[in-house]
């Protein structure tokens, strides 16, 4: 892994409007391999030793690769010289860098800002590998990533930010052979044009739920003032029930003092009261009729005998002025007179008389 750069453009999500393609920067390259000039000369004033944070690796004559533990003896110096000779860095290494990650849709994109944590793996395997380590990581980190960001619509940039961290931030993940990744985190951010596009939407859904949250206020409104409605008519016909009841019970007992003392401050009864009046005298005349006819039936009494009775009856019904009976002819005298018989009649007695 030594001079080789590699350039990385993350794939933009199609059809966004910031799609076009973004050329990621390019990273400055690391050496974690530090190859050691081998000649017996330089190893004199260059022998360096494995220790916490590098590791010595040597390339035998034979075309081995061993691992050392200490600084060359001289006698491994002049006899034992390796062909190669690498210092590898072991130590753990932070990156940051900037990825645009695709939401779910791929309509548009989280701007990510991502930081890692990588270290050497295998250091005979980092020898092998001349690729840049850096430029390694960032094209695993940004594929892992966007597998998780898809999941995610563009308004959640907060549960895809968790989902990174839950995946990635303490987890220990294997890049390459030589390679791996220790810590990865990530903060999603929105370009200015998505934030206006989402603030649009909300916008409008907030329009959309007050309307509907005045709609039900409306409704909910309209329902209460039916229940009170139906609760005062409800009451206000029990209390004329009780009313009417206290009607009846004057006109039962002819309390004619009571009647108008209720009727005084309930104008709107006095009409259902004439009517109770009505239905009272009403059934009167219906049980004396009935009793009329039971009499008739029995012959007890002729229809000549009650005609005048059933006529007074049907005016009390109807509320109509009683007719006074007809006073009673007064008596005719007759005076008596002597009528005088004219004289012929006389004569006629006489002679008859005499005959």
């Amino acid at each position: 892994m030594t001079e080789n750069n590699a350039e990385s453009t993350p794939n933009a999500a199609e059809g966004a409007p910031q799609a076009a393609a973004v050329k990621a920067p390019e990273l400055p390259p690391v050496e974690v391999v530090q190859r050691i000039e081998v000649s017996r000369a330089a190893l004199r004033r260059n022998n360096p030793a494995t220790s916490g944070h590098s590791v010595v690796v040597y390339l035998t004559k034979a075309g081995a690769y061993e691992i050392g533990s200490g600084r060359l003896s001289m006698g491994e110096l002049w006899l034992s010289t390796p062909q190669k000779m690498f210092l590898v860095d072991v130590a753990p290494h932070q990156e940051k860098f900037l990825l645009e990650l695709p939401a779910e849709g791929d309509a548009f994109c989280f701007s990510a800002d991502v930081r890692v944590t990588w270290r050497v793996r295998d250091v005979v395997a980092a020898v092998k590998d001349d690729r840049d380590p850096r430029v390694l990581v960032r094209d695993f980190v940004e594929e892992r990533l966007r597998d998780v960001t898809r999941k995610f619509d563009v308004e959640k940039s907060a549960a895809a930010e968790q989902r990174v961290q839950h995946e990635y931030q303490d987890r220990t993940v294997t890049v390459t052979e030589a390679i791996e990744l220790s810590a990865c985190t990530a903060v999603l951010g929105l370009n200015e044009e998505i934030r206006e596009h989402i603030a649009s939407r909300l916008r409008a859904k907030q329009k959309v739920e007050a309307a509907e949250n005045n709609h039900s206020v409306t409704m909910v409104t309209e329902r209460f003032a039916r229940e009170i409605e139906a609760l005062k008519q409800k009451h206000d016909l029990e209390m004329k029930q009780e009313r009417m009841k206290v009607y009846a019970d004057a006109l039962r007992s002819d309390d004619v003092n009571l009647l108008a003392l209720r009727l005084s401050g309930h104008d709107e009864d006095v009409k259902d009261v004439l009517e109770l009046v009505m239905e009272q005298k009403k059934r009167g005349f219906e049980r004396a009729s009935a009793v009329l006819d039971s009499l008739l039936d029995a012959n007890l009494v002729n229809r000549k005998d009650v005609a005048t009775l059933m006529q007074e009856a049907g005016s009390t019904l109807l509320g109509l002025p009683q007719r006074s009976a007809a006073p009673e002819p007064p008596p005719v005298t007759a005076k008596a007179t002597r009528v005088e018989l004219p004289d012929d009649d006389e004569e006629e007695e006489d002679d008859g008389g005499n005959r």
